[in-house]
């Protein structure tokens, strides 16, 4: 072979710089798996709590890199690094590992904040068209607000109903109806078997609220989904009387008897007790460090109402209204994460749950 600048080359040459021509392998990078999309396959009120928990780990999944152990693991990295400085001194050792760590932890927070939003979008994806969606506001009537607050609701409206697909707003099989008026009230409450609810705030209407208040009707429409919730409330209340008295408040008071067969083999506490919140002397719940302690509270059965129409007896319960609501902000959904990663996938897996 004659190369450019005129030398030349043997085959002997070529097969002792490159190896015998069949012994030549190409070498390909491997590419990562692509994850598959997750579409909108099944409605909410078919859904199971462990099909919602797989979708939204597939969906977390897509978006890419949420690892909330890695982040905490960072946090903890940079916490003692900064122990050290003040131990030391400040050596330069130590100011280098300060620094390390520092921006170890900056970054992924960024990084992982930057993906919450890329997943809070990825939420609002939906099976509805716009029309859809701008429908289901217009059927929902709203009273006592002014204006500029009604048009608040309505943002407010739009953005749940695209979230969760329309869930809240359709009528359920179980014969819960869907929801068409919203009030206002100092103390926001549902009646689910009215297809009423009521948010509060002042000059500008709570977001969270209207979340929360909104999701109670979405529960109870899935009876799976109502069970779910109760049973993991109670699983998580504490029977150690040790482990009740570091979170309650009064560590005085009582332990009573739940009202429902489930609560009466726990014991439960005055929600006043347990806080500092001067709840009503009749509302109780469970304790736990749950992420916030009302997600505890306990209901009776809601027997009454198939007066309305609807099948079996629903019991309320504040796990998933209290969790949904962080939804409604991207700096908050990561508080759920943090303290219920379990609910957290379910959370997301059911804004691929269509309502239609």
């Amino acid at each position: 072979m004659v190369r450019e600048d005129g030398s030349e080359r043997s085959l002997a040459d070529l097969q002792k710089l490159y190896g015998k021509p069949n012994n030549i392998t190409v070498r390909t990078k491997t590419l990562k798996p692509v994850a598959k999309p997750v579409g909108f396959e099944r409605r909410l009120v078919d859904s199971s709590p462990d099909q919602l928990r797989k979708d939204g780990k597939a969906l977390m999944n897509e978006v890419g890199e949420i690892n909330i152990e890695k982040l905490k693991s960072l946090l903890s990295e940079y916490k003692v690094s900064a122990s050290a400085v003040n131990k030391l001194g400040g050596s330069k050792k130590a100011l280098k590992d300060f620094d390390k760590a520092r921006d170890a932890y900056l970054n992924y927070k960024a990084l992982f904040r930057k993906n919450l939003e890329k997943l809070k979008n990825k939420m609002l994806e939906t099976s509805l068209s716009q029309s859809q969606i701008d429908q289901f506001v217009k059927n929902t009537k709203i009273t006592t607000w002014n204006a500029a607050q009604k048009t608040q609701i309505r943002g407010y409206l739009g953005e749940y109903i695209r979230m969760f697909n329309g869930n809240g707003f359709i009528a359920a099989p179980n014969g819960v109806p869907p929801i068409t008026k919203i009030g206002k009230a100092q103390r926001a409450s549902n009646s689910y078997w009215k297809g009423q609810m009521s948010t509060s705030g002042g000059n500008t209407v709570s977001k969270s609220t209207t979340f929360h208040e909104i999701t109670h009707s979405v529960e109870v429409m899935n009876p799976k989904l109502n069970n779910y919730m109760n049973e993991w409330k109670f699983k998580k209340g504490f029977t150690d009387k040790t482990k009740i008295q570091e979170v309650i408040n009064n560590k005085k008071a009582y332990a009573g008897s739940g009202a429902s067969d489930l609560a009466k083999k726990k014991p439960v506490y005055k929600l006043k007790d347990i806080t500092n919140v001067n709840y009503d002397a009749r509302e109780e719940a469970f304790v736990d460090k749950y992420l916030d302690p009302y997600m505890g509270k306990i209901y009776d059965a809601d027997k009454f109402v198939k007066n309305f129409g609807i099948q079996g007896s629903p019991e309320a319960s504040e796990v998933l209204t209290m969790t949904v609501q962080q939804f409604a902000d991207i700096d908050n959904m990561q508080k759920v994460l943090v303290e219920h990663p379990d609910l957290f996938e379910l959370i997301v897996g059911m804004s691929r749950a269509k309502g239609l």
